[in-house]
């Protein structure tokens, strides 16, 4: 499982045993690119993190959901996800709901607050329309560009639509819905043109 971080200037991560998780319900296993497998469902809550064989994985894990960064040893590769138990279309609320929480983001700052290269310390702001089948939010980056996610639709449990950043609008951002009725959002947001902005989201309701 993943060990519970807290945030200082330096911060050393503890192995990490290999698991699989059982079940259909908390956010699952989760594999990076370099082979580790972490049990996610049976982890500490809140913001956890471990190294793997080459690199370390960083982010906040929910109770039906986890969002995050793995970043290799080097620094030369960077992979933002987020993954969970979605929530069954039928069982969706009504009305509008305000979701809020964190963003996660692979950079290197002496002035942002960043663990390992990581920096965890940005806010979400996603609002849902239920009745409309809106999605719309920030994301609020600390000592960088906030990321716009403008207005799209919901589809599903699921959302994608465009995002941008002060000079750039050559984003794009998709999520989905988490838990038994959508207690949890998490997704990530992708420049193509610019992988430096590449960040992972989420949060409850």
């Amino acid at each position: 499982m993943l060990k519970q971080l807290k945030y200082t200037s330096i911060l050393a991560l503890s192995a990490l045993a290999v698991a699989c998780s059982g079940g259909d319900s908390g956010a699952g296993t989760a594999e990076t690119p370099d082979g580790n497998k972490f049990n996610l469902t049976n982890s500490t809550k809140g913001l956890v993190g471990s190294k793997t064989m080459d690199g370390k994985l960083i982010g906040y894990n929910q109770n039906h959901s986890f969002y995050g960064v793995w970043v290799n040893n080097d620094k030369t590769r960077q992979q933002v996800r987020y993954q969970g138990t979605a929530t069954p279309t039928d069982r969706l609320p009504r009305g509008a709901a305000t979701y809020t929480g964190h963003a996660v983001r692979a950079r290197d700052s002496v002035i942002a607050q960043n663990i390992n290269g990581v920096q965890a310390d940005g806010t979400m702001t996603l609002h849902v329309n239920f009745d409309t089948k809106k999605v719309s939010g920030k994301l609020g980056i600390p000592w960088a560009r906030d990321i716009t996610l403008h207005e799209t639709d919901l589809n599903g449990n699921q959302f994608a639509g465009k995002a941008s950043v002060l000079f750039n609008d050559g984003g794009r951002y998709k999520g989905g819905l988490f838990g038994p009725n959508a207690e949890e959002a998490a997704g990530m947001a992708t420049f193509d043109n610019n992988p430096s902005l590449n960040t992972s989201f989420g949060g409850y309701r």
